[in-house]
């Protein structure tokens, strides 16, 4: 590969990452060298066959991400990552690349992948009409598999940009310079694709906010013994030709562009909206929020029961569902703001217990009337004596509070069985019924 200064740096398209170093932390100065020397070969290669063909599309695929894939998961990681970048690319590209093609992987370090076309002067049709298509769907097909990529709770990876350009030798030009300009101008092709894609991004997020494409349906949470419903969790579902694959998508699209807070507003209001005077007698909303919300003087004392009142819904129908990775650093705040809730007879549930060793302690110190068992630990209870463990002590804990619990993301009979023998009382799960319209369900 080429390095942003000029330098060559990478290795012939069929040699495997893990050839040179070890995988337990950053590359030796032998290793450097010898990668160093590699990629004069790369460039000699490349070179070569630019002159012989006369022509060379270029893809230039930015990588940074695999710089928080290393921060927050280490070096080997990241190392890793930058491989399965590399086999994705090449199966993606498959159908378009020859035996003279190629793909140059770096180091994490140098952030980005490139795809070397070698073509004659005279391939129109696929410099014209074929490669300025690649880009998008190699993108496109990168972004679907980014769990491979590295995403993670720490590692948001929104899109992978991808730029092309095309060099074309003249007869009496440096090769050198010809391909260093090529793929600088893929390069900055590629910038332009990823403020493009942030453009969109965040042009969707605000219609969104204001109304448009802002569709709540609600999921039953039900008794898992009797398969009375208890209430319905207000979920956010996304446009299906949307930028959008998933509501993650959108909430952390949401904090990365400072608007949180006003999705969160939106897509309260919107839940609020859609059971207006629709909520059967004795059934509640579970209505997702950030701790923030709750310190919204929208969301307090005589406001809130006229806002309550105007969906019409009574105070003890409303649950307020807080993650329990939001409440960790604001922990006694959001304690004062639970018993001012409580005081009007507003319920809370706190999400994600058992997701982390934290999750205990804050249900502990947070003392919530419901306790949503994470999918993790919910996802074959079944058959995994560890889950059924975790599971069994979650519950008692919680029933030692006084609490209920909710088993979330049960997807089988066999799931429902296991946890009605752990003794939790209630659950949700495609199992027990998909989210939906509220309209559609009886009364």
């Amino acid at each position: 590969m080429f390095a942003r200064d000029g330098r060559p740096a990478g290795r012939p398209p069929g040699e495997a990452r893990m050839a040179t170093g070890t995988m337990a932390g950053p590359p030796s100065a032998d290793v450097e060298a010898q990668r160093e020397q590699q990629a004069r070969a790369d460039l000699d290669l490349a070179l070569r066959r630019l002159g012989e063909h006369g022509a060379v599309g270029i893809l230039a695929v930015d990588a940074r991400f695999l710089a928080a894939v290393e921060r927050h998961h280490g070096h080997a990681a990241a190392r890793r990552a930058a491989t399965t970048l590399t086999h994705l690319t090449r199966k993606a590209l498959e159908s378009h690349l020859t035996p003279s093609d190629m793909v140059l992987e770096g180091d994490s370090r140098l952030d980005e992948l490139l795809v070397l076309f070698f073509r004659p002067r005279t391939s129109l049709r696929f410099f014209v009409d074929v490669l300025p298509t690649l880009p998008g769907a190699l993108s496109k097909s990168l972004v679907a598999q980014r769990s491979r990529l590295g995403q993670s709770g720490q590692v948001d990876i929104p899109e992978v940009p991808v730029g092309h350009a095309v060099v074309l030798h003249g007869a009496s030009s440096q090769l050198r310079r010809e391909l260093e300009s090529g793929i600088e101008r893929a390069r900055d092709d590629a910038a332009l694709f990823s403020r493009l894609a942030r453009r969109q991004r965040r042009h969707d997020l605000t219609r969104m906010i204001l109304g448009r494409d802002l569709e709540i349906v609600y999921q039953p949470i039900v008794s898992l013994r009797d398969r009375t419903v208890l209430g319905h969790e207000a979920l956010l579902r996304v446009p299906a030709d949307g930028v959008w694959r998933n509501p993650a998508d959108v909430f952390r699209t949401a904090e990365r562009e400072e608007l949180i807070s006003e999705l969160d507003v939106a897509c309260r209001m919107a839940a609020l909206r859609g059971v207006r005077h629709r909520l059967p007698e004795g059934e509640r909303l579970f209505l997702n929020t950030l701790p923030s919300a709750i310190f919204d003087s929208r969301f307090q004392g005589d406001q809130l029961g006229h806002l309550l009142a105007t969906f019409g819904l009574r105070p003890e129908q409303l649950v307020v569902e807080l993650s329990e990775r939001t409440c960790l650093h604001n922990l006694r705040a959001v304690r004062e703001a639970r018993e001012r809730l409580r005081a009007l007879g507003i319920a809370v549930a706190l999400d994600d217990v058992g997701s982390s060793p934290a999750s205990i302690s804050t249900l502990m110190e947070l003392e919530p009337e419901y306790a949503k068992i994470d999918i993790a630990l919910v996802r074959a209870a079944d058959s995994d004596v560890a889950r059924q463990r975790l599971v069994r002590a979650v519950q008692d804990t919680v029933a030692t509070l006084g609490a209920a619990s909710i088993a979330e993301g049960i997807e089988t009979e066999e799931e429902l069985r296991a946890l009605v023998a752990l003794g939790v009382p209630f659950g949700q799960g495609f199992h027990l019924g998909r989210p939906g319209p509220l309209s559609a369900r009886p009364r």
